[in-house]
């Protein structure tokens, strides 16, 4: 089974090349806004999350903090 990756990005250029470098080796997830992402981490587990510094309004931070709280062993890379 592969490791699963959710990235976290409004930017459509940005999230098909990185599916496109990632596919092979990991099963993953793209959302365009930081409720989605919340959404996937409460539904699924997710071993990284690649996330935009500019999701929606949303201070990255506290984003940051609810998806550790969900999940404190996920790698998350801005």
């Amino acid at each position: 089974m592969k490791e699963k990756i959710l990235i976290i990005d409004d930017e459509v250029n940005i999230c098909t090349s990185l599916v496109l470098a990632l596919k092979t080796k990991y099963e993953v997830m793209i959302v365009d806004n930081a409720s989605d992402g919340l959404f996937c981490f409460q539904a699924d587990h997710f071993s990284v999350c690649l996330m935009d510094l500019n999701v929606d309004s949303r201070n990255e931070m506290e984003l940051i903090k609810e998806i550790k709280e969900i999940d404190d062993k996920v790698i998350i890379i801005l």
